[in-house]
Parts: C-alpha cells; structure tokens; sequence
C-alpha cells in the first residue's frame, strides 16, 4: 500500500542550506550552506539510521553551492562562491583516525555551482557561473584532481546550482543552465576524455535540476 513521509529527525545549521548529498555507505551526510559569519559552512553528519550527529565541519568563509561525495570512497568534492582561495576542494573524511582534511584545492576566479562524479569515481565534472569554459571536467586519483577537458557554452550563460548529472553508464552529461538566448538543458558525449554536445532543449525558463532515469 501506500506509506506516507514520516519525519525522523531534524537539526538546525545556522543557515540556508544549499546543496547536501549521502555518502556511498548512506552512513554521512554533507551540507553546505550560504556563509556563516559565526560557525562553519561545510557541516559532516554521521546518520545512525535514526538521528544526525555532526562529526566534522569546515569553514569556507563564503557561501558553499555544491557537495558531492565520491560514488565509492569518503572523498568530498566541494564547490564554493568566488572570492579569495580556491573554489573547488576535495576533503576525505577519515573514520579510522578521525579526522577531516583537505587533499586537494583549486583556484578557479568563479563561482562553482555544480559538481558529479562520474560513475567510476575517476573523473568530477565542475559547473560554473557564466563567462568561458563554464564545464571543466577533471580526472581524479589519489585526492588529487587534474583537468582533463572543458566546455563553452555559447551564448555564455551559468551552469544552474546543483543542475549536473552523469547518465548511470558514465557516457552521458546533462547540464542544465540559466535562462538565456540559447537551450537551458544540454547533453554531453563523453568519449576518449572529451565533452561533445550531442543534443539540447529549449525549455524557456532556467532548469534548476537535471537527472536521469536509472536504464
């Protein structure tokens, strides 16, 4: 029969929140929220399948738009507003040890709004606000992120936050973007590490969530 939506917990964060994720193992939660003057805008939540538990928490001093953990490993890819440092970060959280540190960081002069991991884990592909090369599209191992390929969208316009999803076989990227003069929903190719547009959709107004049917 039908079950209805039974609430099992809550806890406050200080601030809106902007994107979150499950870990592979359904044991963490991520969040990343709008800057927060008096605590930390990137919050680690352990789940013990009935309550969250803060276990660690960084601070990025301005607004986080994205968090995405890796599809097999508690690797963390972040995406933050541009200002001083590096947008783009990866963390591992280490529950062995129990600790919580950054592995690698990127400086990029843009807001990052969205990330995904391809489905093997090997590549992260990066979403930006407007401008050139708004997809950027990394290989990663070991922590550490290496550029691989980009994308322009023409006519220049952002990646919309959170709005980035890899089909489940890892060929395929949608992106969806602000309303501009052009589509608002592409589909990239992914072949021999290059993106390749394949097909798009004009929809009228921005897309502001993309995903895809699991077959």
């Amino acid at each position: 029969g039908i079950r209805a939506l039974d609430l099992e917990h809550t806890i406050g964060v200080g601030q809106d929140v902007n994107s979150v994720d499950w870990s592979f193992d359904d044991a963490y939660v991520a969040a990343g929220t709008r800057r927060d003057f008096f605590g930390s805008e990137l919050k680690i939540f352990y789940f013990d399948g009935s309550t969250l538990t803060v276990t660690a928490s960084a601070e990025l001093s301005y607004d986080v738009n994205a968090v995405r953990w890796h599809p097999s490993e508690r690797y963390l890819a972040v995406g933050r507003y541009s200002a001083s440092g590096s947008e783009l970060r990866i963390y591992y959280l280490n529950v062995a040890e129990g600790t919580f540190e950054s592995t690698n960081s990127i400086e990029l002069g843009r807001h990052v709004y969205a990330l995904a991991w391809h489905p093997s884990g090997n590549y992260l592909a990066v979403g930006k606000n407007s401008g050139s090369n708004e997809i950027e599209l990394y290989s990663f191992s070991a922590g550490s992120l290496t550029l691989v390929t980009t994308a322009d969208l023409n006519p220049n316009r952002s990646v919309s936050k959170n709005a980035l999803e890899w089909n489940a076989s890892g060929d395929y990227l949608a992106v969806g973007t602000a309303r501009s003069l052009g589509t608002e929903l592409l589909i990239y190719n992914f072949a021999d590490s290059v993106l390749t547009m394949t097909v798009d959709a004009e929809i009228g107004y921005a897309v502001q969530g993309v995903d895809w049917q699991s077959t």
